[in-house]
């Protein structure tokens, strides 16, 4: 998941208490893994984006929407991106969950060139009210040969691993699950930034989702960055990795 929080003073800081969550939509790029993103913000007009865009600039900033179920999350970002935004970020409303999901965010958007993420309306409600910048950071652990990583997930959250293959070879990554039934997703492409987003039967070019362990085997396996995930879905997940 990602990282977001609010400037204090002239830099910026998380604020004790006043960080949230954000979940990267599995369509479009992604923002870069464990470096800030921080941009102005700005609350988009109309808020759910379902028309044409008014209102403030939104050239070199994220603009902020509200999720609606009435028109697709893919459109308001898209006019959001022909305005010049640099990414789009969607609060839920009350009622919504804040689960990838409810964004219908297990699909492809091919014509979209800027991240799109959730957040949860409470973290809209008490942190972002007011907020003229936002800082955004995507983590993901460094896998290493031989070196297992034993993690916990919340249910409908995911962890990214980072593994840089620096020449063809056999490659093998195994899930082992202690409790819950955590699923495994890998993409893979030149770069890191190049990466699409895995978690999901539709995003991802490996996957290995079956009851208990989970493992991915590629032979000969082309040279690049890989980006897996483990997905914990709909019950909590620990789990090593390696």
């Amino acid at each position: 998941a990602a990282e977001a929080l609010e400037p204090s003073g002239a830099g910026f800081a998380p604020v004790p208490g006043r960080g949230g969550e954000c979940l990267p939509a599995l369509f479009g790029p992604h923002i870069p893994f464990n470096v800030d993103f921080d941009h102005a913000l700005v609350r988009a007009s109309p808020a759910d984006g379902c028309s044409e865009l008014s209102g403030a600039a939104l050239g070199g900033s994220v603009a902020l929407f509200v999720l609606s179920p009435s028109c697709s999350a893919v459109d308001a970002a898209l006019r959001a991106q022909a305005r010049g935004a640099v990414a789009a970020v969607f609060a839920t409303r009350s009622e919504q969950p804040f689960w990838r999901s409810t964004a219908g965010w297990l699909s492809v958007a091919p014509s979209l060139s800027i991240p799109v993420l959730l957040v949860d309306h409470e973290f809209d409600r008490s942190a972002l009210t007011g907020a003229s910048h936002l800082r955004l950071r995507l983590a993901a652990h460094v896998l290493q040969d031989g070196v297992a990583l034993t993690l916990q997930l919340a249910a409908e959250r995911d962890a990214f691993f980072t593994y840089a293959l620096p020449a063809a070879a056999d490659l093998t990554v195994v899930v082992f699950a202690s409790a819950g039934d955590p699923d495994l997703y890998g993409n893979t492409a030149s770069t890191f930034e190049a990466v699409p987003l895995p978690p999901g039967t539709f995003t991802a070019q490996f996957q290995a989702a079956h009851p208990g362990d989970d493992m991915v085997q590629l032979t000969d396996a082309t040279a690049g960055a890989y980006v897996w995930c483990v997905n914990a879905f709909s019950q909590p997940a620990n789990f090593t990795i390696q």
